[in-house]
């Protein structure tokens, strides 16, 4: 339920997300693989040092960039509800 002020807007779950539930619901059963992810952050660091403020924590801006790029896709704030 929105709260006041707020506004929402109901959509039809799309298919592609439907198969996306299916195969995680199916991964759910099967084991876990773990794996490394390398990621070149130099230049996310050089813009972080580049404030120069000091008051820009490196997960702070790493948090506005997911935030920003969450905000582009409305889907991604999807929530599915049960029935």
């Amino acid at each position: 339920m929105a709260r006041m002020g707020e506004s929402y807007e109901v959509r039809p779950f799309p298919k592609i997300r439907r198969a996306h539930v299916d195969v995680l619901r199916e991964g759910y059963r099967r084991h876990t693989i773990h794996g490394l992810v390398e990621v070149d952050l130099s230049k996310a660091r050089s813009l972080v040092a580049a404030e120069g403020t000091g008051r820009v924590s490196f997960t702070g801006f790493m948090t506005a960039c997911m935030a920003k790029a969450v905000d582009e896709d409305r889907m991604l704030h999807a929530h599915r509800r049960e029935r």
